[in-house]
């Protein structure tokens, strides 16, 4: 997005998720979508790219992660699929691994490959780097955020994450040996 203000579509949209939120009773939005929601909220009010790409990750995690183990395998590929069928487009696994190591650095207390400070500070504008950077991590926070809201608006849709075997078949996962996670 070009601008930093919801128009009338923007105000109309954001009504029609509000209203489903509210008609589903807060008290009844449970499990992984109460978490996806709570990081959703949290990553939009972080500073730093960094801060954010981490909220959306352990976002999408507490969606689409059905097992304990190998939770960078399921991430790389139940997310590239979720965002095919949510209709965002050049989501591939590639992305999903840097996005996901960028996540690991940062929770983990590494220095970042992101980049080394918040894009802008001391500039007129983000280099074409950061720029390149920051739209990738926003591609993969509007798989989050739409997901969060197709979640809210469609019952079926929000069913698939009552329960991981739902997940599992939908976006099914392997690890290295190709058990199904």
């Amino acid at each position: 997005m070009d601008r930093d203000w919801l128009d009338r579509r923007d105000a109309a949209s954001l009504r029609r998720l509000c209203d489903a939120y509210w008609r589903l009773g807060p008290a009844r939005i449970t499990g992984r979508l109460h978490h996806a929601l709570v990081h959703c909220e949290a990553s939009a009010h972080c500073a730093y790219a960094e801060d954010a790409v981490r909220e959306v990750v352990t976002g999408l995690e507490a969606l689409v992660k059905t097992h304990r183990y190998a939770a960078t395998a399921q991430f790389v590929q139940r997310v590239p699929v979720l965002a095919r069928e949510l209709g965002v487009k050049g989501v591939i696994r590639r992305l999903c691994e840097q996005v996901y190591r960028w996540r690991s650095q940062v929770s983990h207390g590494a220095p970042t490959s992101m980049f080394s400070s918040r894009a802008g500070v001391g500039s007129v504008a983000a280099s074409a780097e950061q720029r390149r950077t920051l739209d990738k991590a926003l591609l993969v926070q509007t798989v989050f955020r739409t997901g969060v809201a197709r979640a809210l608006l469609d019952s079926s849709f929000r069913r698939v994450f009552r329960r991981p075997g739902t997940i599992r078949a939908r976006w099914p996962a392997h690890n290295a040996r190709g058990q199904a996670l």
